[in-house]
């Protein structure tokens, strides 16, 4: 049990620096490509990174169930809701709203099976909030405008960490069906597939391919293998741990963009987003400690 959990929480943190550089690269593509055009060619080269580990399984490959089409298209509409929102806003307000996840996830675990939250997952869980949203309002009050796009941005991605909440809980049954590397093939076939419909004439246009600098293929081809890496470990952390741990990626997903987003981006980092991200660090370390226990305790033998 406890290798387990210690498994879930690993492969969080290695989640969270896969989507950080997720974050960072796609901003780099998303200068001079589409989102549609972005999102087809990420997840091509995600499903071709994924189709070889997926063969090698030794168990034959269930044919994908309508249960498991809809909760992938669940995730596909995360992804595509997030790639338009966070072409409008910065990487790191971007990977900042995504750190309300575990915040709804414990709101709708609590309305769908009614799952308990201790008091200190639940203080751990605003804490974190409140970072997010103190680094997020801070450098902005009075600001903000609607033509400047910062507010649909920031809607859509927040209905994206929505998306996610609901993914990570309805997948936890399907996964003691199913493994972590066949949903993430899934998913990814899916979201190439119904992108690639959507960006058909935009591909057909000999334009992007010659116009399209070196630097936006090679941010996309990493944007590609990075969110197939985050999409598997976020599934083997849920797997593992529960929907709530995996979903803490989100928490420790800004504090690493914010070192890398300086180095890449040019993003400066201020004495606001320092402040918050201790108080989303330590709000994820109370999740994760009174999550620990309590799942210790719940499958200890009696």
């Amino acid at each position: 049990m406890k290798k387990n959990i210690v498994f879930a929480i690993f492969a969080v943190f290695l989640a969270s620096l896969s989507e950080s550089l997720n974050i960072v690269f796609s901003k780099i593509a998303l200068f001079s490509l589409s989102p549609l055009v972005y999102n087809c060619l990420r997840f091509l080269v995600a499903s071709l990174f994924i189709t070889p580990f997926l063969l090698k399984e030794r168990r034959p490959l269930p044919k994908p169930s309508l249960s498991i089409l809809a909760l992938c298209s669940i995730f596909t509409l995360n992804t595509t809701i997030f790639v338009y929102g966070s072409q409008l806003i910065t990487a790191n307000l971007s990977s900042l709203l995504q750190a309300t996840t575990p915040l709804l996830t414990s709101v709708l675990l609590y309305l769908l099976i009614r799952e308990r939250v201790s008091i200190k997952s639940l203080l751990g869980i605003i804490l974190g909030a409140f970072g997010a949203l103190f680094m997020i309002l801070f450098p902005v009050v009075g600001q903000v405008s609607v033509q400047s796009g910062v507010v649909q941005g920031s809607l859509l991605v927040g209905a994206s960490a929505l998306m996610l909440a609901i993914y990570s809980i309805l997948s936890k049954p399907l996964l003691e069906r199913y493994s972590p590397l066949y949903l993430t093939a899934i998913f990814c076939y899916l979201t190439t597939l119904v992108t690639a419909l959507l960006a058909l004439p935009d591909l057909l246009n000999a334009h992007l391919w010659s116009a399209t600098a070196p630097v936006t293929w090679i941010s996309t081809i990493v944007a590609g293998l990075t969110v197939a890496l985050f999409t598997l470990l976020y599934q083997y952390s849920i797997q593992y741990g529960s929907p709530l741990i995996a979903s803490l990626s989100v928490y420790l997903t800004p504090l690493l963009t914010l070192g890398i987003a300086p180095f890449v981006l040019g993003e400066s980092l201020t004495p606001d987003l320092l402040l918050g991200a201790l108080f989303i660090l330590f709000g994820a370390y109370l999740v994760t400690s009174s999550s620990r226990v309590r799942v210790q305790k719940d499958l200890s033998p009696e």
